[in-house]
This record gives structure tokens, C-alpha cells and sequence, in this order.
């Protein structure tokens, strides 16, 4: 990243004649690490990248490297397998009725047929999860359940690939759609509105139920909020468990194209955490299972405009912390203790969530200072074949490493995707941090702020010194701040220290 001065990022002379850019005032000694604050106010970002990276050297310039103090972790323990009616007969049996009555209604109306342009042929789903505008990390959900294609029960369950990602029950129920759900943290996520649903083709909107309780953790919690849609063929899908009061605004009658918001992921009616539960119908009633494969019984062709792998390998998200997370009973939000900064002395914790992680791709994972210099590398690999939902983190304990201090990168490989997560190594952290009269001479040093950092009097970086100066809004250099030769000063605006 090329340093570039920031407006944000001020030089105040004392002498009232205003305020100038830090580049047009300081020696080239001092540098700006990725100065736009819209830049670095997204320190939650990933960026990924479709091509495997180059494993790392275990040495850095003829230096050993060792990895983390330790690592923990193993498979989301909150990850039900939601084993449970999605309906009772009496639901299920009242929502097709009313829906067929609804469809007589709009034939009446003159509503079908549909919309000139509206294909008649099979549709071809697109994936009905999406990360909503405002997510930051690079993935929201993970899959439970597939159709169970062995009418027999119980325990004889067999999905459309001929393994087992399904389930059915002592008394006589076979899952029936699709079930994916939210994650990491299911239940923030849903708070956050962070995984929403959408239509997985076009069609004209049949039924919706909402104003149901959303915060359910299991069997007997009443009827779920959805919307159905009928497709261009007659087929109907079903989007179950939404999140009270986020349907569409659009009403019953209307038409939605191929990825149009229906509404959030929730848990509302017999649901154990926020998921979606999304059932597939032709035009006579029979049910469908999307996806093509040699043990699908219900349809021989696949339902997706490109279907996805049985298996879908990916991280979605990576993060650093304060200590490993705590998952709380449902529905209490899980603690993340998240933190975007670390303070020298403590111990800094790297976590991964991954989705579908398998035991034959490794994750090769490294550590990057401020100045681009790795710190670190590793390489690790689940012992289990198959997690539909892990989570793992690395721990330093007392982490102080001499090195440069402001924004560091910590980075995971995995699976032909590159991923990295942004944070901030610090000495102090205040809201407000005024450096005054002060003599920089310790070989790395580094101040956090969460609104601002100013000088005062006379501030000098000298005996080669390295000083880092993060705040999340500006960093003010008053008359008095110099650099000496041979040392450096670097600013950085974020989220630091929050």
C-alpha cells in the first residue's frame, strides 16, 4: 500500500496560520499506513483472492520462526442439526391450503397468468442466503440439511449425493428442504440483520406470514414467518423461519425477480437457531430437491442455475481477540471478545471460522507487521474428515514482540482462497491521548486513541526510533514535532481502542 497524506490527518501550527497536510510538512521520515480513514474504518474487511498463495518460509532473513503458544477449538457446539419438525401436519396442511386458495383468489384477479416476460420454463435457482450491504467479512452461512430421499424411517436417511447431511424421525417425517444457516454467531447476525433472504428465481409473491416470535430454540414455537413464491412453471418455494418484521414490503399478489430481498434470516416457529428452512414444490405438489445426484429420487435434473459442490470449503470469518469466544445458551448472542487492537503484555488471541472445512485442505496461516515483514507463519489441519461449522484460534500469551508497531495482518490461506484480517498493535490505549513534551527513544513504540491524538510543546522521535500514532478519527502534530534521522514515525486512523 502506497503511504498518502490524509485530510484527516493534520499538522496544527501553534502560531494560528491553519492547518497543512502531514505530507507537505514533514520530512519523509514520517510515513501514513493506509492514511483514508474510509480505508481503515473497515478493519473488519477481508479481501480475498482466487489464487493460492506461495507457502511462506519458516525463516524470515536467517530468523527461526515458531508458531503460536497454542491452538484450540474443534466444531461449533451450538451446531444443531435442527432434528425437529419445521412444521406440524396441522401447519403444514393449513399453509397449503391457504395458498391454493390464495392462487384460485389471483387467477380470479386476473394475477396469472404471469407477467408477460416471466419464463415458464424449470427455474434455475441462485443461492437464497446473501450477505447483506453492510457485512464486512467474507462469508454468513453454512449448510445443515439436505432433502432425505429415503422415504424410510428412522435413521435411513440418504441425501441427493448418497450421504448422510439429512435426517428424519422416529415418527415418520423426513426432512424436506434445505436448511442453511447463519454463522459465525448465529444469533448476533440475526440481531445485526446480517444474512438476509432472497428470491432464488422469479415469480409472483403467493403468501406471507409474519408478526411470529423469532427468538425460538426449539420444538413448539408456534408458526414461522415466511414468504412463498410461485415460480413461472407453477413450481412454489418456500422460505421459512424469517425474523419477525423483516418480510418484504411487497404484498401478496406482487412479483420479485431472481435475488430480490424477502427478508432476514430469523428462527421463528419450531426452529433451533436462526436458519433458513427453504422446501421446493412442482406445479403439482410433489416435492423437489434441487440438487441433482445418482440418490436423488424426487427429480433427475438439478434446480440451479450453477449448482453448488456437495462440499463448499471456505472461512468466513477471520478476527483477533481478547480471549477465545463464549457460546451462551440459546438465545442469549454469543461473547466474541473481539478486539481490533492489541496491547502489548496481553495476550493476543487469531481466530478462523470455517464453513464445511475438510481435513484435506490445510490452512496456511501468517502474521504481518506494520511494515510488511512476517512475523510468523504456520500451517494447520483439522484430524476430523468433515465440519460443517468449525471454529479455531491461536494464542501468543503476553505478546510484545519488537517490532513496528500500528496496523498488522493476520492472514489464512485455505483452500485456493487468500484471507486476511486487519488490527492494531499498540503500547497504550485511551480515548484521548496527548503526547506533551515527550522524548521518543525506545527502539518500537506505538499510541492508540479512539477519537484523537495531538501534540503538544516539544515531541521528538530520535536514537532510531520507531513511533506508530493510531486513532480512530485524527492524529494532530502540532509546532514542536520532529523526527530525527534515522527514525521513523507512522500514522494510521481506524477502528482502534473501541
Amino acid at each position: 500500500m502506497t503511504p498518502k497524506p490524509d485530510a484527516s490527518c493534520t499538522v496544527c501550527p501553534t502560531s494560528g496560520t491553519g492547518c497543512h497536510s502531514i505530507g507537505s510538512h514533514l520530512t519523509s521520515n514520517l510515513s501514513l499506513f493506509g492514511a483514508s480513514k474510509a480505508t481503515r474504518s473497515r478493519i473488519r474487511s477481508f479481501r480475498v483472492v482466487t489464487a493460492l498463495s506461495a507457502l511462506l518460509s519458516l525463516s524470515i532473513a536467517g530468523q527461526l520462526l515458531a508458531a503460536p503458544d497454542s491452538v484450540n477449538g474443534g466444531e461449533y457446539p451450538d451446531n444443531s442439526q435442527d432434528e425437529h419438525f419445521h412444521l406440524t401436519e396441522e401447519q403444514r396442511w393449513a399453509i397449503e391450503r391457504r395458498l391454493e386458495l390464495q392462487r384460485e383468489k389471483m387467477r380470479s384477479q386476473g394475477v396469472f397468468p404471469l407477467p408477460s416476460g416471466m419464463s415458464t420454463a424449470q427455474p434455475e435457482f441462485v443461492w437464497p442466503v446473501v450477505p447483506a450491504a453492510h457485512v464486512d467479512y467474507a462469508g454468513v452461512d453454512a449448510i445443515s440439511n439436505y432433502v432425505d430421499n429415503d422415504a424410510n424411517f428412522p435413521d435411513q436417511i440418504l441425501d441427493y449425493n448418497c450421504g448422510g447431511r439429512s435426517y428424519d424421525l422416529s415418527s415418520g417425517y423426513n426432512h424436506s428442504g434445505i436448511d442453511i444457516f447463519l454463522w459465525p454467531f448465529s444469533w448476533q447476525m440475526m440481531e445485526d440483520n446480517d444474512g438476509e433472504i432472497v428470491a432464488a428465481a422469479p415469480g409472483i409473491i403467493i403468501g406471507k406470514d409474519d408478526g411470529n416470535n423469532d427468538q425460538s430454540c426449539g420444538f413448539g414455537g408456534g408458526s414461522w414467518n415466511a414468504v412463498y413464491v410461485e415460480h413461472g412453471d407453477g413450481s412454489i418455494a418456500w422460505y421459512g423461519h424469517m425474523k419477525k418484521n423483516s418480510l418484504t414490503t411487497k404484498n401478496v399478489g406482487d412479483s420479485v425477480v431472481a435475488g430480490e430481498f424477502l427478508g432476514v434470516v430469523g428462527s421463528s416457529g419450531n426452529s433451533t437457531g436462526p436458519h433458513l428452512h427453504m422446501e421446493v414444490y412442482d406445479a403439482s405438489g410433489n416435492l423437489i430437491d434441487p440438487y441433482a445426484g445418482s440418490c436423488n429420487v424426487f427429480n433427475a435434473q438439478s434446480w440451479w442455475k450453477e449448482q453448488p459442490d456437495y462440499y463448499e470449503p471456505a472461512i468466513n470469518r477471520l478476527a483477533t481477540g481478547t480471549a477465545p469466544p463464549s457460546f451462551n445458551n440459546c438465545p442469549t448472542p454469543a461473547t466474541t471478545n473481539f478486539s481490533n487492537t492489541h496491547i502489548a503484555g496481553t495476550s493476543l488471541y487469531m481466530l478462523a471460522f470455517y464453513r464445511d472445512q475438510l481435513n484435506t485442505s490445510s490452512s496456511q496461516l501468517s502474521l504481518v507487521d506494520s511494515t510488511g515483514s512476517t512475523f510468523d507463519n504456520w500451517s494447520f489441519t483439522s484430524s476430523e474428515p468433515h465440519y460443517a461449522a468449525s471454529y479455531w484460534f491461536w494464542n501468543y500469551a503476553n505478546f510484545t514482540p519488537n517490532r513496528p508497531r500500528g496496523g498488522w495482518t493476520f492472514n489464512n490461506s485455505y483452500n485456493n482462497t487468500d484471507y486476511s484480517h486487519e488490527f492494531f498493535y499498540v503500547d497504550t490505549c485511551d480515548t484521548i491521548e496527548t503526547l506533551d513534551s515527550v522524548t521518543v527513544n525506545a527502539s518500537q513504540t506505538g499510541y492508540g486513541a479512539s477519537n484523537y491524538i495531538t501534540t503538544a510543546n516539544s515531541v521528538s522521535v530520535t536514537n532510531n526510533a520507531d513511533l506508530a500514532l493510531v486513532a480512530g478519527n485524527k492524529v494532530v502534530l502540532n509546532n514542536g514535532f520532529s523526527v530525527a534521522s534515522g527514525s521513523k514515525a507512522r500514522i494510521d486512523l481506524g477502528d482502534v481502542c473501541s
